[in-house]
């Protein structure tokens, strides 16, 4: 497969994680989750992460479910650049770096530089 073919499918996937954030469907979620790989050793690290297993850090299917749950339930919107993604390829292992944004109709007091 090339890489251009590759990088195309990593971009689908990022469409289809900006297609859940979304909609919110909930009752689509468990499809939603087979965009993560198939394994309990996964981790998603949220807004605010800093260290592993602190606030804002998910492992496992389970722990990513509820917080993506609990994103499409209270959450903002989430706008992820898909098209703007910067997607390096190296044989099995691929990485990628975007920008997005996060809308909220809620006031803070404070603003949270990451």
């Amino acid at each position: 497969m090339s890489t251009q073919s590759e990088t195309q499918q990593v971009r689908e996937v990022l469409q289809n994680f900006q297609d859940g954030y979304t909609t919110r469907d909930k009752s689509k979620l468990d499809k939603f989750m087979e965009l993560f790989a198939p394994t309990d050793e996964i981790e998603l690290t949220g807004v605010g992460a800093s260290e592993r297993g602190g606030n804002e850090w998910f492992n496992g299917h389970k722990g990513i479910r509820e917080i993506i749950e609990g994103d499409w339930t209270y959450w903002g919107a989430v706008d992820i650049n898909v098209e703007g993604a910067k997607i390096t390829v190296l044989g099995e292992t691929t990485w990628f770096s975007t920008t997005g944004t996060l809308t909220s109709g809620d006031e803070y007091e404070k603003a949270y530089p990451f």
